[in-house]
């Protein structure tokens, strides 16, 4: 979201919001809001708007914390897998040092003649 104010629908109300990306990605949002309104509005016996309002804005909030949750437990599932790789990476490499021939000895330099 930006600083950056906008007005959108929202079940026929002018709403001023922040503005999400740009006025079109806004209103889509606004018309998902209005989308789940609607739906809690058409399955209750009777009209309480602002428990309506309420109840879509506590869905909404439930649905980010579960992709809150979500996203936590894949990073962490990442993270279980890099540090896994990393484990073997480490092995590998120690098992070809370990398994590599030692290093030829270095040739001993030529002795020079003494200049008197």
């Amino acid at each position: 979201m930006t600083d950056k104010p906008i007005t959108v629908s929202i079940n026929r109300i002018a709403v001023p919001v922040p503005e999400y990306i740009d006025a079109r990605h806004s209103q889509e949002v606004a018309d998902q809001v209005t989308a789940r309104y609607k739906q809690i509005e058409d399955s209750s016996i009777r009209v309480d708007t602002l428990a309506f309002q309420l109840r879509t804005a506590y869905e909404f909030a439930v649905r980010v914390r579960e992709l809150e949750d979500e996203l936590r437990a894949l990073n962490n599932r990442f993270i279980a897998e890099l540090d896994g790789i990393h484990t073997r990476l480490q092995s590998i490499m120690l098992e070809a040092r370990d398994s590599s021939p030692p290093p030829a000895p270095k040739p001993k330099p030529k002795s020079r003649p003494r200049l008197l």
